[in-house]
């Protein structure tokens, strides 16, 4: 391991799915602003159970997350306030479809 590497802060990547606390909680707990940076990925709760849903096709939101995009904005927005870049993945398999969850954020987002 390299020494600038051993020597960096500790990333927090906040994961929102599978068995992981809500990652609300997690920022209501621990100072998540530790690098300059933040990540956070939304995988969604049971990948076997959301492709029984979708058949494999992931053209629609078949479980919606509302409550979870709003934690997400909140955090993405007071990471800003911090003047901290916010990286947000979104796995097909955290409301049925990556592409259709960008679009709800745009529509809401007006």
């Amino acid at each position: 391991m390299s020494a600038a590497f051993s020597q960096a802060p500790p990333l927090y990547v906040l994961l929102d799915g599978y068995y992981m606390p809500r990652i609300a909680e997690v920022a209501a707990k621990l100072d998540i602003r530790t690098a300059p940076f933040s990540i956070i990925r939304l995988h969604g709760p049971d990948r076997a159970e959301i492709e029984k849903e979708t058949g494999g096709t992931w053209n629609e939101i078949v479980e919606p997350k509302d409550d979870g995009l709003k934690a997400t904005a909140n955090i993405v927005r007071q990471n800003l306030e911090f003047g901290l870049d916010t990286y947000v993945n979104v796995n097909n398999h955290y409301e049925g479809s990556a592409e259709w969850h960008f679009h709800k954020r745009q529509v809401k987002d007006r």
